[in-house]
């Protein structure tokens, strides 16, 4: 059975010369305040990260699987994602090396066609952003915008500082270091090494 949802807001009563001509008025600055209210409280509720990865990217001469991080509201800041004061671990400490991981990273999303902003669906604003630096109140950051069709602009810009808690359209990448292939032993190599061993302690045993 349906049930009529009611909103029960407080209420002034002007009582004139006689108590029959009761007046109940809301005022406007009492019904702003609770839509207000409720407007913030939708959003908290509603607004989540949510995140995509592409896998396998070379950078700087490593490789990483790279994860863009969105809130579902679109615009996301540094401490929603890592939290309000936390020290988080960044991959690029410098400007310079930010820059340069930008512009990589970017070529690679444009590359694979990749969509970095898995929070909302926007055109317009289709890009990342690579910290490189913070303090107690701001973070720095290079922004990229992906080779995306009704993107206003394109290519690496920055760099930039904004307030912790202050944010944009643009993704967050982190990166998650893969093991280099080339400084993992053979099979082979490691029976090679094995049977060396063997031998070594053969000829101990034997003097």
């Amino acid at each position: 059975m349906a049930r009529d949802l009611q909103l029960e807001l407080p209420i002034t009563t002007e009582r004139g010369p006689s108590s029959m001509n009761s007046i109940k008025r809301i005022t406007l600055a009492t019904l702003v305040g609770l839509l207000t209210t409720f407007a913030a409280q939708a959003s908290v509720i509603t607004s989540t990260i949510v995140s995509t990865t592409l896998s396998n990217v070379s950078i700087l001469g490593q490789r990483y699987d790279v994860t863009f991080s969105q809130s579902t509201s679109g615009i996301t800041s540094f401490d929603q994602l890592f939290g309000a004061n936390t020290a988080p671990a960044l991959t690029f400490s410098t400007s310079a090396d930010a820059a340069a991981a930008s512009e990589q990273l970017l070529q690679a999303v444009d590359a694979a066609g990749f969509d970095v902003t898995p929070g909302v669906d926007n055109a317009t604003y289709s890009g990342f952003r690579v910290f490189f630096g913070y303090d107690a109140t701001n973070y720095d950051y290079y922004a990229s915008w992906t080779n995306t069709a009704g993107n206003a602009t394109t290519g690496v810009a920055g760099a930039f500082s904004l307030a912790r808690n202050g944010g944009n359209y643009l993704s967050i990448a982190t990166f998650s270091p893969l093991q280099d292939e080339g400084t993992v032993p053979e099979p082979g190599s490691l029976a090679l090494v094995a049977a060396a061993l063997g031998g070594l302690m053969l000829l101990r045993r034997q003097a």
